[in-house]
């Protein structure tokens, strides 16, 4: 049997003249997994987007139906039959329809409505994108409709319409929504941080220093795990770190061809500040730096990275946050041993990942007063630029060069060189 499946590769653009991360969509015979054939839907995950995580993201939705809709052919499907002479020309709206009945009644699967929504709208995606190119017109007048009434909406937030809308004989049976979700964890008091960056120190010493590190700076886990041993730079006259982000994975990835949809970095920068929340920083980038010594003479690392997995290469996005949830679930139960279990319940009932990180930086940057101005309230952009955000036209015109030093120096003399460094970032933008 044909399957379809994902397979990110590097290609090289000649544009750029560098290697570039690409996903594609392949089909194969279950008889030879390994040879993999691109295929058409490949072009539409590009049409949408350029960005690996989205093409992964909008693949993923999109691979599954293909192969539910071969699975349905080879077991002879009423609905279905027609497909095994017409092939993907075939494939029509009621194809769809089973499909979202399907994963929208599979209790295995428990999905939410709006899970089932997104994968709908991005399969309808695809059927606009095979009527476009000319390769289905089954569904042309229906989806005409719907696009033309798509294009009277004016507000953004308003709630696309499906051509399913205009075919009364077609019912999706949309899960019931009666799930709890849990709300994202956006802070965690100090003594629970630290008493947990001192677990993963004797636990999990192959992320503690990355964990701090994004305390301490904000950083991603994508932008984290680009870093290589030089980008950490010490500025000895402010006695104070910081690191320069940029996009290595070409250099520490390339010849991995391993997933890195997680291993992005969203907003290249210089002189990140690294700030001293934890105020044992640097004894950990000591620790760590030894565990690296070992690392490179064990593997022959050439690239230097700053993190490396348990296989000494170079660590992705992806395995830092394995070894992150792993970490999270044992320090949890940590806590229920050490009967600490109101902790522990509180930090089970909501959902978080090592994007805590960036949120408790956020927090401590605002409570500490790092990011205030002189009326000691939290200047947004200010945080913007310590958090490595994008700026925000609305608030660059409050902000000049002399209040972030000011802001700067009165909360924390080490680094405001660095820091005041953004003030002329700020006046090129204007």
């Amino acid at each position: 049997m044909k399957k379809y499946r994902l397979k990110g590769i590097y290609i090289y653009d000649s544009l750029k003249k560098k290697l570039e991360f690409q996903y594609f969509i392949c089909f194969y015979d279950q008889d030879n997994p390994e040879l993999l054939i691109p295929s058409i839907f490949t072009g539409f995950i590009h049409k949408y987007s350029l960005v690996p995580y989205t093409q992964k993201s909008l693949a993923s939705n999109i691979i599954p139906f293909l192969n539910y809709t071969i699975e349905q052919v080879v077991d002879n499907t009423p609905l279905f039959t027609d497909l095994k002479m017409q092939g993907i020309a075939g494939i029509n709206l009621y194809h769809v329809a089973q499909y979202l009945n399907y994963i929208s009644t599979n209790s295995e699967m428990n999905l939410k409505k709006s899970t089932v929504q997104r994968i709908e709208k991005n399969i309808i995606r695809l059927l606009y994108y095979l009527n476009d190119t000319g390769l289905n017109h089954n569904n042309t007048k229906i989806l005409e409709k719907a696009r033309e009434a798509n294009q009277n909406i004016i507000n953004t937030y308003q709630r696309r319409i499906s051509p399913f809308q205009f075919c009364p004989d077609i019912y999706i049976h949309y899960p019931q929504g009666n799930y709890v979700t849990k709300n994202v964890l956006k802070n965690m008091r100090e003594e629970v941080w630290d008493l947990f960056v001192e677990f993963a120190e004797e636990y999990y010493p192959i992320i503690a220093f990355g964990l701090v590190l994004m305390i301490c700076s904000g950083i991603r886990v994508g932008e984290c795990v680009n870093l290589r041993v030089k980008d950490i730079k010490y500025d000895r006259l402010n006695d104070c770190f910081y690191t320069n982000i940029h996009d290595h994975q070409e250099e520490l990835f390339f010849d991995r061809g391993i997933d890195l949809s997680s291993s992005q970095v969203k907003k290249p920068r210089d002189k990140q500040p690294i700030l001293p929340i934890y105020s044992r920083i640097g004894e950990l980038y000591s620790n760590h730096l030894e565990r690296l010594k070992i690392a490179y003479k064990t593997n022959h690392i050439s690239n230097k990275a700053l993190f490396v997995n348990a296989n000494n290469n170079s660590m992705s996005g992806n395995s830092f946050r394995n070894y992150f949830s792993s970490l999270k679930k044992d320090f949890i139960q940590f806590l229920q041993d050490e009967s600490l279990e109101e902790t522990a319940e509180l930090l089970s009932s909501y959902k978080w990942g090592a994007h805590i990180g960036r949120h408790i930086f956020t927090n401590t940057i605002v409570k500490s007063g790092y990011a205030n101005g002189s009326s000691n309230r939290p200047i947004p952009r200010l945080v913007a630029l310590l958090r490595g955000d994008s700026t925000e036209e609305a608030s660059m015109g409050y902000i000049d060069e002399a209040t972030i030093a000011s802001v700067i120096k009165s909360n924390m003399d080490d680094i405001s060189n660095i820091a005041g460094g953004y003030g002329g970032k700020l006046n090129e933008e204007k």
